[in-house]
């Protein structure tokens, strides 16, 4: 299903918000949430986008404050744009391969090729 101009334009508004909330822990998790959201909303699949932020809320409450440093939200920033060019792209493989990478936490080059595999 392809993302709508309104779904993208929310994708880079909760990236810009993030970025601009690195001092502010709580608010940029609260944009990378967001961010994610739209995400599964732009799939179109309603049992993903309940489940998803389900999921966020009890990740955020158990594990993810331990995470809540800039040079993570930077990296996450510069990866979360990665996957908006492509699915503006409409590269579909690439963005799988985006997605893939960041959820699972494995380093990928932006713009240049498949995401860096480590041998797993």
């Amino acid at each position: 299903r392809r993302s709508t101009p309104a779904q993208l334009q929310k994708m880079d508004k909760a990236i810009d918000r993030m970025e601009a909330s690195l001092r502010n822990p709580d608010a940029a998790d609260r944009a990378d949430r967001d961010f994610h959201l739209v995400v599964l909303q732009a799939c179109g699949n309603e049992i993903l986008q309940s489940l998803g932020a389900v999921i966020h809320e009890l990740f955020r409450a158990t594990i993810r404050r331990k995470y809540w440093k800039a040079e993570l939200f930077r990296k996450a920033i510069k990866e979360h744009r990665a996957l908006v060019e492509a699915i503006r792209a409409e590269d579909l493989s690439r963005a799988q391969q985006i997605l893939e990478a960041h959820l699972l936490g494995k380093p990928f080059r932006v713009g240049l090729g498949p995401p860096v595999r480590d041998g797993s």
